[in-house]
């Protein structure tokens, strides 16, 4: 059996626009579904998510490729070589303003929002 690992994820949800967000404010505990303008058969009003940002006229195969495309231009973006000997972003002397979180702090992050 070979080892398999995840090396980035890409996210676009309802209440992130990338996997960072997305897992911050899951774990925050921010409200990603509400009412809907949409009925059942009873009357009442379904529950769903919304992404914001994409067009509501947006539906089918058209709203599924503005999405994904969102989530695989994230995880198609280059990611920085794992190198154990450095202080991780954020810490130390070798520490920047502008760092961004590294793909194993992404893969934890995403795991720490769905249990």
């Amino acid at each position: 059996m070979s080892d398999v690992g995840i090396v980035n994820v890409g996210l676009c949800t309802p209440i992130g626009l990338d996997a960072l967000q997305t897992g911050f404010l899951l774990r925050a505990g921010f409200p990603a579904l509400g009412e809907s303008p949409l009925a059942n058969a009873a009357g009442e009003a379904i529950t769903m998510a919304f992404q914001p940002t994409v067009d509501p006229s947006l539906v089918g195969p058209e709203r599924l490729v503005t999405l994904a495309a969102r989530a695989f231009e994230e995880v198609a973006r280059p990611i920085a070589p794992y190198r154990p000997s450095e202080p991780p972003p954020g810490r130390g002397a070798a520490a920047r303003q502008d760092a961004r979180p590294s793909h194993r702090s992404r893969a934890r992050l995403c795991e720490a929002a769905w249990p």
